[in-house]
């Protein structure tokens, strides 16, 4: 089983249990931009302690999971994972914050379908300012070059006022600036 094998279990069942997600991190990354390894998947994900169960039992015969790794990421707003089996990949699942940006991403997210199944992945735009803001934080290039490789292959189709607007509001604006000038 690949890692693209792994993705596509996860996302058939997060829409089996009608559980809010978005693929974000290197697959979405590589799904809008110049393609990159990665040691793990990442998704953005709506999870109420109400379907804690529900993930739980869908999970737990392919992955390792913890109940209480999933309560504490819902009550901490952060992260919490799940590791197959057979591989020993790891699924990282962030928490959506309650907050503008957030909610703005989740509304802007795209079905998309790979390999017939029907994937939600953040826009590229929303990417785009992610990776942003983890380059602002870490100062780690590869998310600077996540961004770069983002622009190379979208930058007709990028909505740049958009990217603007939010990257003036996350302090972000700068760089973007940097980065749009580098590529046009």
């Amino acid at each position: 089983m690949t890692q693209l094998d792994i993705l596509l279990k996860v996302c058939e069942t997060l829409n089996k249990l009608r559980i809010e997600y978005m693929l974000i991190g290197a697959y979405a990354v590589s799904f809008y931009g110049r393609p990159r390894t990665t040691h793990d998947i990442d998704l953005n994900i709506v999870i109420s302690p109400e379907n804690i169960k529900k993930v739980y039992d869908e999970f737990q015969n392919s992955f390792y999971i913890s109940q209480e790794d999933i309560e504490e990421a819902i009550r901490y707003h952060t992260m919490f994972n799940i590791i197959h089996n057979e591989t020993m990949d790891k699924v990282d699942f962030w928490i959506i914050k309650d907050n503008e940006f957030d909610r703005q991403r989740l509304v802007r997210k795209r079905k998309e379908k790979i390999k017939d199944v029907t994937v939600f992945i953040c826009s590229p735009e929303d990417v785009v300012l992610s990776k942003l803001n983890w380059y602002k934080k870490s100062n780690i290039q590869k998310h600077y070059e996540d961004v770069l490789g983002i622009f190379e292959v979208q930058i007709r189709k990028l909505d740049l006022d958009y990217l603007r607007k939010w990257a003036k509001r996350l302090s972000l604006l700068d760089i973007l600036e940097e980065i749009i000038k580098k590529c046009s």
